[in-house]
């Protein structure tokens, strides 16, 4: 009897346990359970706070939408019994977490749902609350939104289009949203989040009240403008293989712009940089390596990295400005490393120390056909003992051009200077009042005159001149004469 009674509670015991397992798995594999505080609705699990709100938990069983009814949207309520919905948190992040490391997240996919409906009542959208919604292909945040976490639609790859609210001058970021071509935003923010492997985002605006960017790490960008009051982070643009250009905008001179490491390290077609306009530069480590740079603007460098132009096989002539001074690191290890068609570097530097401290040309990778030019016999002497394999040359000397006169002409000008001896020729340049700046119009050799035509009839123009040299196949320039101005006939 005691035997048979046994086998009687085992069998219950073994109906309850399968009983539990299906009631778990028609909750959607989740330990969640229907209650006062908990409802489930349309796959939507709803957590009632304070006994005044309601915020989204989960989605789960989204599988079952294709299943059932073909449907692929969820539509979260308004309120539930009489109470708002206001937030919607992610299961496995707090609401308090908000990083935008593109490490630090591992999202659920939902292959499902392709449309969300979100609540009028909606406050707050947790960082992560939608992250691996693969088929999500857009999505509509109401106005009522006053709070959103950095990276709340993290890996939703068929997003193509998004516009982003900016809330108290922050708008969030799209890591891994691989679809995405467009981003627009509501308002003026001035922190921006971060498109991480955004694979088809080949443009991006940053507008100029920026003053935080994030990491546009592996993306499809093909050029970029960037306000110039922003300093990248690390690694910024590193990969992205389509980036040809990049433009820092504005006209304000800043004190010194540090080009973060790695900045822009990858990015293999990389042609053109325009550095804003600042009085000091640093330039990173690692932050041009295996780019497609030919030159470089070097013009008042304070420090270079190490490795800063490794593996730059279309780099041809790089400057080291005399703005390197003799203090400990400025010039890194490796900077040209691999970069065999350097064939020009001209060391504009009289500093000893940073050569002397790391071996400079020992471990810059230069070859034998690479000229080094330096300012004096000394610096000569210094380069020749660091390892320079190539040929060792003195920087010409050349004085600027002296009595600029301009005449006058129908629809143009005559120029004429004193000779500068043994210049190789000069180029002359005319003010131009819309860029505030002059530009180079003619170049001629041999002689001290030229004519410039094609210039408006009564109208005064500036000009001023220069001469250069030509030593071991490159230029070497004067400084600028005295200006002067001439009124065309």
């Amino acid at each position: 009897m005691k035997k048979a009674l046994s086998i009687i509670l085992s069998i219950i015991m073994v109906l309850n346990v399968f009983s539990a397992i299906s009631v778990f798995a028609q909750e959607g594999d989740r330990p969640w359970k229907e209650s006062e505080s908990i409802k489930i609705i349309d796959h939507t699990v709803y957590e009632l706070i304070d006994k005044d709100h309601w915020v989204v938990r989960d989605f789960f069983d989204t599988k079952e939408i294709i299943k059932s009814s073909e449907r692929t949207k969820i539509v979260i309520e308004d309120t539930i019994d009489g109470k708002p919905v206001s937030e919607i948190h992610n299961k496995q992040w707090l609401p308090s977490s908000d990083t935008d490391d593109y490490n630090e997240f591992e999202y659920e996919k939902n292959e499902y749902v392709n449309e969300i409906v979100l609540p009028s009542t909606l406050k707050e959208i947790c960082h992560h609350a939608f992250s691996g919604f693969e088929a999500l292909e857009g999505i509509n945040i109401p106005d009522s939104v006053e709070k959103i976490g950095q990276q709340p639609f993290w890996g939703c790859i068929s997003i193509k289009e998004i516009s982003i609210p900016v809330l108290n001058g922050k708008a969030f970021g799209m890591n891994s949203c691989t679809s995405l071509e467009k981003v627009t935003f509501k308002g003026e923010p001035t922190s921006i989040g971060s498109f991480v492997a955004c694979k088809s985002l080949k443009s991006f605006t940053v507008p100029s009240t920026v003053t935080t960017l994030g990491s546009f790490r592996n993306s499809g960008l093909k050029e970029i403008e960037i306000p110039n009051n922003i300093e990248l982070k690390n690694e910024c643009f590193y990969g992205c293989k389509n980036l040809k250009k990049v433009v820092f905008t504005g006209n304000k001179s800043i004190e010194k712009y540090t080009v973060s490491k790695y900045a822009f390290a990858f990015c293999k077609r990389l042609e053109t940089v325009k550095l804003p306009n600042a009085k000091k530069y640093v330039i990173g480590a690692n932050s041009f390596e295996n780019t497609a740079i030919k030159t470089f603007p070097s013009k008042n460098i304070i420090k270079i990295g190490n490795c800063a132009f490794a593996n730059c096989k279309k780099l041809k002539e790089f400057t080291i400005p005399s703005t390197i001074k003799n203090s400990a690191g400025a010039l890194g290890k490796a900077i040209f490393k691999d970069s065999p068609n350097l064939k020009r570097l001209i060391i504009e530097s009289t500093a000893e120390k940073p050569y002397y401290d790391n071996y400079f040309l020992r471990y810059q990778g230069l070859n034998k056909n690479c000229t080094v030019f330096v300012k004096n016999k000394r610096m000569k002497k210094i380069v020749k003992e660091q390892g320079a394999t190539g040929k060792v040359v003195l920087i010409p000397q050349v004085k600027a051009p002296k009595k600029l006169a301009a005449k006058g002409i129908k629809k143009g000008a005559t120029l004429s200077w004193n000779k500068v001896k043994g210049a190789t020729g000069y180029v002359i340049y005319r003010y131009d009042t819309d860029k505030k700046k002059y530009v180079k119009v003619k170049t001629v050799k041999g002689k001290s005159s030229a004519t410039v035509k094609k210039l408006s009839a009564n109208k005064k123009y500036k000009f001023t001149v220069r001469a250069y040299k030509v030593k071991a196949g490159t230029r070497f320039y004067s400084k600028y004469s005295k200006a002067k101005t001439v009124k065309v006939k």
